[in-house]
């Protein structure tokens, strides 16, 4: 971690800017190979002929090799892993969770209102996405508060090497005890949210063990909590950069879905898709890659490409088209993409709309980030104020 205030936040892509211009693909030291520009970035995103997400022939065994995470899976093993996943996320499923999501930023927004200021993270950017995680797997609302506390558990396990401390370790366990129980209840008595769709789907003809529903549940905790909460404070510090584009959303708040796109691109929270595994020996660039090499491609760094995008170190909230880059690309494009903005664009809003005043967050302050190139780009804390 790193701590940066709020103009070096935004100098944090820099580096990118640098390695674009001396070229779309570069060798690092430890043998991978960054890719910094778009073009590029979306072929090794697409290609899976060529850049392959399963790992296993560098790394040996990930998982369960019947059930691999779908993260890490190709054609035509990783469509059927999504079709299965599809069931969950359909347009109707999506579209039934917009009043929830209404409802519960509404009274987020509320229960701050009177304070006149916020840790946007904290009160806001991470209970809306949790909520709706919650949601998506039945979690019944009064274990809520426990499913919050084993979630962030969780999540400060990610990059963390070795043996885990005991009071995670304990939080971990609990939550792996919850869903068994969760899984034993929708096995005889299915409905319509994930952990049951999970429960009674097939692959090879074979259900799927507790195991890899837990791990298909727990994924979703990476994949829709953490990147969504992101996504909600890096607009935020948008917003607080670029006041003029606040206004506009309040005036126009038809807008908010290419806002919502534009931050997706200007402050992507995930900075660097899954590595690929070049599967020949392939040309990229200017550079021959051997077989056998984890490619990655620089989301963020790809998102400000001059080439693509008109003045791309700019911010425009009207921004359109905004072929971004920050839901991925190709077969292993986010598949939780439509309710992430539904999430952003209603969360958002509601904050602009019930925030009266200007917007600040104290110029004196040092946001806690992970340094560049890393995964995932947002802070860890943001505080906020607003009023005339």
């Amino acid at each position: 971690m790193v701590l940066v205030g709020t103009d070096e936040l935004f100098q944090i892509y820099d580096w990118a800017r640098e390695l674009r211009e001396s070229g779309p693909v570069h060798p690092a030291e430890d043998g991978t190979w960054k890719v910094v520009r778009h073009a590029e970035a979306r072929k090794v995103m697409m290609d899976h002929k060529i850049f392959s997400s399963d790992l296993r022939p560098l790394f040996g065994k990930i998982g369960d090799d019947d059930f691999p995470l779908l993260s890490q899976s190709d054609p035509p093993r990783h469509r059927e892993l999504r079709n299965m996943m599809s069931a969950a996320f359909t347009a109707h499923k999506i579209a039934s969770l917009e009043p929830q999501i209404e409802a519960v930023s509404a009274e987020l927004v509320d229960s701050v209102l009177e304070r006149g200021e916020t840790d946007v993270v904290a009160d806001l950017a991470m209970p809306l996405p949790l909520i709706v995680i919650a949601e998506l797997l039945a979690i019944p609302a009064e274990r809520r508060e426990d499913f919050k506390r084993w979630s962030n558990a969780y999540i400060s396990t990610l990059g963390m090497h070795g043996e885990k401390p005991p009071e995670i370790a304990k939080e971990l366990a609990e939550l792996e005890v919850y869903m068994m129980g969760l899984i034993a209840e929708r096995r005889p008595n299915p409905s319509d949210d994930l952990v049951s769709v999970l429960c009674h789907a097939e692959l090879d003809g074979k259900a799927l063990p507790d195991k890899i529903v837990i791990g298909f549940c727990t994924a979703l905790l990476v994949a829709g909590y953490v990147t969504t909460t992101n996504l909600l404070s890096n607009a935020v510090l948008c917003l607080n950069r670029y006041p003029e584009a606040l206004q506009l959303i309040r005036k126009q708040p038809e807008i908010l879905p290419n806002f919502v796109d534009e931050v997706m691109r200007f402050t992507s929270p995930v900075q660097s898709s899954v590595p690929r595994l070049t599967r020949v020996e392939t040309t990229l660039g200017d550079h021959v890659i051997p077989e056998k090499a984890l490619v990655f491609p620089y989301i963020g760094a790809s998102n400000r490409d001059e080439l693509v995008f008109e003045k791309a170190d700019q911010f425009d909230p009207t921004r359109d088209p905004n072929p971004h880059l920050g839901f991925g690309h190709g077969v292993h494009f986010c598949l939780g993409a439509p309710l992430a903005r539904m999430e952003a664009r209603i969360g958002i809003g509601m904050m602009a709309e019930r925030l009266r005043g200007e917007w600040r967050v104290p110029e004196d302050v040092q946001l806690e980030v992970e340094p560049p190139p890393a995964f995932l780009f947002g802070p860890k804390a943001l505080p906020l104020k607003w009023g005339e």
